[in-house]
């Protein structure tokens, strides 16, 4: 049986699903901003760089997710 998204202004259901979507770019952002700290401890430049890469990558898709209608 296919599940269909509900389109009939199930309001709650999206907010839940954007609050828990929100709740996993944070611990995304907050892993990011660890793996950076790791890096700057270990001295780990290509590390450093991947950190920074991620943790762009994570802010560009929370302001996205903050910014929609």
């Amino acid at each position: 049986m296919d599940r269909e998204l509900r389109t009939d202004g199930d309001y709650s259901f999206f907010a839940r699903n954007k609050k828990i979507q929100l709740l996993g770019w944070i611990f995304f952002t907050l892993s990011a901003s660890s793996y950076i700290a790791s890096s700057i401890r270990a001295g780990d430049l290509p590390g450093l760089l991947g950190g920074i890469f991620f943790l762009g990558a994570c802010l560009v898709f929370l302001y996205l997710l903050l910014t929609e209608n």
